[in-house]
């Protein structure tokens, strides 16, 4: 029971010093919602590897149940900062609208703001081309 209390304590400090302190501007997500899921993807995963770690995965039941705690944790983690930097990096994904076509607001997609945008969240460039350099495509094949 104190090695599980003092995990909890660790985590908690590791959360409000590195996660929340070093890398803030990294979490998309407006508070309060940002230290629920930093929280729930921190502690979740603490539980997640202890449970294993100890042996407690061993029916049907446990699991299941690691398999939903994973989930969740993934999930968490993803929409804190996941999503925001994937779209950085390696899924560029320009989309605009207009009135005529859609029923969204007005946006023209500008690549260099985009860019702007991602040097000042992440430090980093986005990369258009990566999944088709990555996975290839540039070759057009047609199936018979």
């Amino acid at each position: 029971m104190n090695g599980a209390v003092a995990l909890v304590v660790v985590v908690i400090c590791l959360e409000s010093r590195v996660v929340f302190h070093s890398f803030g501007r990294y979490i998309q997500v407006p508070p309060p919602l940002n230290y629920l899921s930093v929280t729930t993807t921190m502690l979740g995963g603490a539980a997640g590897a202890g449970a294993y770690a100890l042996g407690m995965i061993s029916d049907a039941f446990s699991s299941l149940a690691f398999t939903a705690l994973a989930i969740v944790v993934s999930v968490a983690g993803a929409i804190v900062v996941g999503f925001p930097v994937l779209a950085c990096t390696e899924m560029v994904m320009p989309m605009s609208s207009s009135r005529d076509r859609s029923m969204f607001q007005t946006y023209d997609y500008n690549f260099s703001s985009f860019q702007e945008w991602c040097w000042k969240q992440f430090n980093v460039k986005p990369r258009p081309t990566w999944i088709t350099t990555e996975f290839g495509g540039h070759e057009q094949y047609f199936w018979p």
